[in-house]
């Protein structure tokens, strides 16, 4: 059985991106969606009207990797732009954990792993062979 795929964008979630409580309210959307339509994996495309917060990435980078740990659905984010991969890259840096993304227009999927500093420069958000991996 091949798994279902879900694929949604960040605003069929929630109006506004700002603030660590909407990233709470996201993802709980999110993961309530996929139990609803039996996903065991997400796509979750990073396309707001909004500025989209540190705190707001922070907050649904934490609760994906929470959620996945447990048995739930894995999730990518589909990341437009560097400046927001940077974002991730810094969430992942202080909570110690991994997520993954890829680009709009590209199909492979990398891993953010923690960096050294929350201060990466722009190229090294992207990475190094140690942060990121393209999966297969």
């Amino acid at each position: 059985m091949v798994p279902l795929k879900l694929q949604i964008t960040l605003r069929d979630l929630v109006t506004h991106t700002i603030t660590r409580t909407r990233g709470q309210e996201a993802t709980e959307a999110l993961f309530r969606r996929a139990s609803d339509e039996g996903a065991s994996e997400v796509e979750l495309h990073m396309v707001s009207n909004d500025v989209i917060s540190t705190s707001f990435v922070d907050e649904i980078v934490q609760q994906a990797f929470r959620v996945s740990k447990a048995g739930g659905p894995t999730v990518t984010f589909v990341i437009p732009d560097q400046e927001l991969v940077e974002r991730f890259q810094k969430s992942a840096t202080w909570r110690n954990i991994s997520c993954r993304y890829r680009f709009p227009d590209d199909v492979r999927v990398r891993t953010i792993r923690p960096g050294k500093t929350p201060d990466l420069a722009s190229e090294a958000c992207l990475g190094t062979k140690e942060q990121i991996h393209t999966q297969r």
